[in-house]
């Protein structure tokens, strides 16, 4: 039987990148629309957004209704509606999480990180809902490019000389944007509780950028956010040693030794998300690849930045 499933927002992440993709394909989608498309396990069977617009392409598009509140879905879809895919603006989420519940009891959602835009938004969330049945969109969880880059950065941690080596983490747009993004994925290459983690801030001159040293047991990286309005958001990821190095930028892992440099192109894509909500929902709660503590260890640790 397939999972009937309804999406909540319907920008850039659930349905304009893959429209705009000539190039998407089955298995590496940049969108939830056409990864659930893909995916026999589910049924779309609706989409929400206050946009017309929006709304007119996806029912032109895939002939799939859309409806501008979830009030307004007709209860014979919700009867049928087992999971919801949350993909509106951050600051909205406890919003819409609590209009789910409403209207359903306990579905499975997958929601788009972070979580919310403030750690009391985030741990509000728990009040409303089953968290078991919440898989937040950190999406590089999901990757096995992404497991791959873990070992090369790991790797070369292990042959390096410790006191030298340097990691680093810049941030373009914003904590909450890509900083989510990269936080996540120290938090999950080197787990710590978050009473482990420690902070210190200083400044890097002649710019006087602040940095921030963020250790992670053993492992202390240096955290900048370097331009939080900027239009792109994108990260960069990397450890150096001696002239060596290894960087996770945009979409490829970057090997430097010296003068010579490799590349190897890195996908972290919808459609691994959405396998991965597929896993929660069919292993009944129990296997959950980015569940609500480590999206609360998350805002966590972003509130204790911006408290330096």
């Amino acid at each position: 039987m397939k999972i009937g499933l309804v999406i909540i927002g319907l920008g850039g992440i659930s349905l304009e990148y893959d429209l705009k993709n000539t190039a998407s394909k089955i298995g590496n989608r940049e969108s939830h629309v056409k990864s659930v498309l893909d995916d026999d396990s589910f049924l779309l069977l609706a989409g929400v957004d206050l946009n017309d617009v929006a709304r007119r392409k996806l029912a032109q598009n895939f002939g799939i209704p859309a409806y501008p509140t979830l009030g307004s879905i007709p209860r014979d879809i919700l009867n049928k509606t087992d999971a919801f895919i949350v993909a509106t603006p951050t600051p909205t989420h406890f919003q819409i999480l609590k209009e789910i519940s409403e209207v359903k009891v306990n579905p499975w959602i997958l929601c788009e990180k972070p979580m919310g835009d403030s750690l009391n938004s985030a741990l509000k969330i728990s009040k409303i809902m089953d968290t078991d049945k919440l898989l937040v969109n950190y999406t590089r969880r999901f990757s096995n490019d992404i497991k791959m880059c873990e070992k090369a950065f790991k790797s070369f941690i292990e042959k390096g000389a410790t006191n030298s080596i340097k990691i680093t983490c810049e941030v373009f747009g914003g904590s909450l944007r890509t900083g989510s993004h990269f936080i996540d994925l120290l938090n999950s290459w080197f787990p710590n509780s978050f009473h482990e983690i420690e902070f210190e801030k200083s400044y890097f001159e002649p710019t006087n950028t602040p940095q921030i040293f963020i250790r992670f047991g053993r492992q202390q990286v240096i955290y900048m956010d370097n331009d939080s309005n900027s239009d792109e958001s994108y990260g960069i990821l990397r450890v150096e040693d001696q002239g060596h190095s290894v960087s996770y930028v945009r979409d490829k892992l970057i090997f430097k030794q010296n003068s010579k440099e490799k590349q190897c192109v890195v996908h972290a894509s919808q459609s691994q998300t959405l396998e991965a909500f597929k896993t929660l929902i069919t292993s009944e709660g129990t296997s959950n690849k980015s569940n609500y503590e480590n999206a609360v260890k998350v805002h966590q640790i972003i509130d204790s930045i911006s408290l330096l």
